[in-house]
């Protein structure tokens, strides 16, 4: 199965095809580069079911963590209602009225749930996943024999070396080591003053908070001693991070679209090459 980011995918196709406009003005860039991938992705592996992904808004995550990607230009005074805003969501709502006509295609999204989240599911779900993601959370779910790709070349995939702070950290283990070093990109906080390589080392040994709590191997470190008195704010990263997160999640199924509104959309932003993807 291929699990594609949709956000990831949307966002690297709008850079790519930053120039491109209809005859009208209208950026399409982000839409021809994503339908572009799809075509790809399904020549390259033409027998395997391809899930895109999207993002929904993560209350939960923000309910545990306020700062929770708060940086983000989504979360910024000013982004509703903005040019850019009106963009982004013009770009979403068609290339979601487009990939259900694209054989082989699901559109999944669930309320409260990130890609992320739905990836994580899915990868657990279907062992040897090929996930389409820029995003270095993906590598706990190559405990499920999944392998993460950002890119597809001359019709094959690229697929992305783990990041050299991961290599001697076990996949499942890895939630833990993110929960302890954060993310200032998605304002996930650092437990202060630990030590990077006595943090690689108890990640390399316990899997959770709990079994690094009640480890006796670290007691006597720095580090250790800095995760016990801000063990709190560990555990919430750690529910934040664990991909798939212990959450149900509900399905949405996405608005019956027409074939002749999907070709509508296709004639609207001048992508007329690309109709031979749409199924009849």
């Amino acid at each position: 199965m291929i699990l594609i980011d949709a956000g990831y995918l949307t966002a690297r196709s709008r850079y790519i095809f930053r120039d491109l406009r209809t005859s009208h003005g209208t950026p399409m860039g982000a839409i021809y580069g994503f339908l572009c991938a799809i075509d790809q992705i399904r020549r390259a592996c033409p027998n395997e079911p391809i899930k895109v992904c999207f993002d929904s808004y993560s209350q939960w995550r923000v309910g545990l963590l306020s700062q929770y990607k708060a940086t983000r230009e989504s979360r910024q005074e000013g982004w509703f209602g903005s040019d850019k805003q009106l963009q982004h969501a013009f770009e979403k709502d068609s290339i979601k009225k487009l990939l259900p006509h694209i054989d082989g295609v699901t559109v999944v999204e669930a309320e409260g749930a990130e890609a992320d989240d739905l990836i994580g599911i899915f990868a657990k779900a279907y062992p040897g996943s090929i996930i389409f993601s820029a995003d270095k959370d993906m590598w706990q779910l190559t405990q499920y024999g999944a392998k993460i790709t950002s890119k597809i070349q001359k019709g094959k995939f690229v697929f992305t070396e783990c990041p050299p702070e991961f290599t001697q950290i076990p996949p499942q283990n890895l939630a833990l080591y993110r929960a302890i070093m954060g993310d200032n990109s998605d304002g996930i906080p650092k437990i202060p003053k630990v030590f990077a390589k006595e943090v690689q080392q108890m990640a390399m040994q316990c899997s959770t908070p709990e079994e690094l709590l009640t480890c006796n191997k670290f007691n006597d470190t720095k580090s250790f001693k800095q995760i016990e008195e801000y063990r709190e704010q560990l555990l919430v990263n750690y529910e934040v991070c664990k991909l798939p997160p212990n959450r149900n999640y509900t399905i949405v199924e996405p608005p019956k679209v027409s074939l002749a509104d999907a070709r509508e959309t296709l004639d609207l932003l001048d992508l007329n090459s690309m109709k031979r993807l749409i199924k009849y």
